[in-house]
């Protein structure tokens, strides 16, 4: 398992998160799939849309998918952590 002896990033599908970027950009996160197995490594599918200072709706960028460990690093408050099995 990659997570041996630490604790691993739970996240669930349906979740969104945001986080201030430069010059006010707001990033949100719209989790789709959290346990894609890629390589036998877990990943997550995510929805990624940036929404500027002044625009009433978000700009989509698509469908992203990362380790769950990047996720993690990248994404701190979307995940919790629980213990390793």
């Amino acid at each position: 398992m990659w997570f041996r002896n630490r604790k691993v990033p739970e996240v669930r599908a349906g979740e969104v998160f945001r986080a201030q970027k430069a010059h006010r950009v707001v990033e949100i996160v719209e989790v789709i799939e959290p346990d894609a197995q890629i390589s036998g490594m877990p990943h997550v599918r995510f929805r990624l849309s940036y929404m500027r200072p002044g625009d009433d709706e978000a700009i989509l960028q698509g469908e992203r998918t990362l380790a769950l460990e990047a996720f993690a690093v990248n994404y701190p408050s979307a995940c919790r952590l629980v213990a390793a099995e």
